[in-house]
């Protein structure tokens, strides 16, 4: 289960830090006449795919390792 929040960080990093990052830059008359601001949506992608995704799944990783004796659910029951 820990794995599906190693595999979202990848996935949310490229999108927050890898895609959008190239539109930060865009033509300074885009930025001027429509209002084009991308910064904030780089920011916040790129911050939940690093910190969000990857410390709850760090979190579930030492979580299951506490406690020995409780039995974790492999199966996820939101994928079938």
């Amino acid at each position: 289960m820990a794995n599906l929040f190693f595999v979202s960080v990848a996935s949310w990093n490229f999108l927050g830090a890898g895609i959008f990052k190239f539109l930060i830059n865009p033509p300074i008359a885009l930025y001027l006449m429509q209002g084009l601001n991308t910064t904030p949506i780089h920011s916040l992608t790129a911050l939940l795919g690093v910190y969000g995704m990857l410390g709850i799944g760090l979190m579930l990783f030492v979580l299951r390792d506490m406690n020995l004796n409780a039995i974790w659910k492999e199966k996820s029951t939101h994928f079938g």
